[in-house]
């Protein structure tokens, strides 16, 4: 029983140390094209703002590992999705540990909008992936907020491809 315990007291202090984060989806343009695709690839666009590479580097490495792995796509060129930051803001990690997530203080979020392209280059759909990061003990990472926007934006190709 003390070893169930002290694993579950670890994991929950695990949790609290990583931080908060919140994920949303707003589509732009919902996918217009009922052909079945087998493959996709992933692309870096033109971020509108200044991004830390660490960030850019996360979003795709994991993006890719997730979109492979929890999909029936596999990488190719059916589909290219183009991805590009449209907003960052850090927030204050400073904050986020001294207030231990009350309110707002020091909440952290990025927005990332992928394009969805066919072989020809036409656009077939449009999606802005939100990430939040609110607290944790130690303040949190951005990166609690890259992966949430990871997360739903992997969940709506599962949906629409």
């Amino acid at each position: 029983m003390k070893k169930y315990l002290s694993l579950l007291a670890v994991g929950f202090f695990a949790l609290a140390i990583q931080g908060c984060g919140a994920g949303k989806l707003t589509v732009l343009d919902p996918i217009n094209d009922s052909e079945k695709k087998q493959s996709i690839s992933v692309k870096e666009g033109k971020h509108t703002l200044a991004v830390p590479r660490e960030s850019v580097d996360t979003f795709e490495k994991k993006f890719k590992e997730k979109l492979y792995k929890e999909t029936h796509l596999t990488e190719g060129d059916d589909i290219q999705v183009v991805f590009r930051f449209i907003q960052y803001d850090e927030g204050s990690r400073f904050k986020r540990y001294l207030f231990g997530g009350l309110g707002n203080s020091g909440e952290g979020s990025l927005t990332i909008e992928l394009v969805f392209l066919k072989r020809d280059g036409t656009q077939i759909g449009k999606v802005q992936a939100e990430g939040k990061i609110g607290s944790g003990l130690a303040g949190g990472s951005i990166d609690s907020a890259v992966e949430s926007a990871v997360d739903v934006a992997t969940d709506f190709i599962k949906t629409s491809f």
